[in-house]
């Protein structure tokens, strides 16, 4: 399950946000996953969300060219993990 809150410096209250959960989806051949289900709520919630300016945090999961792209799509910003294994490029 993807379970988004917003959370803010200084304030010890975290706002939950619609979740989205990761399940076998009809007409699919393959497994769904985290990152498919990060994708289905960047679509359903992006544009409610980007107007208020938020800023995505996460992993080194979301951490690639394609997802980030959808990212900045919905007009939102985002600060993602970057492993060395798995950005080599990156980190040279």
């Amino acid at each position: 399950m993807v379970t988004p809150v917003i959370v803010a410096p200084g304030q010890s209250r975290v706002v939950p946000l619609p979740p989205e959960f990761v399940v076998a989806q009809d007409g699919q051949e393959k497994q769904d996953c985290e990152l498919a289900a990060a994708k289905r709520w960047l679509t359903a919630w992006g544009s409610h969300y980007a107007p208020r300016r938020i800023t995505l945090l996460g992993d080194d999961l979301y951490c690639h060219q394609p997802f980030c792209e959808s990212v900045k799509q919905q007009q939102m910003d985002f600060l993602f993990v970057c492993k060395p294994d798995s950005h080599a490029l990156l980190y040279k």
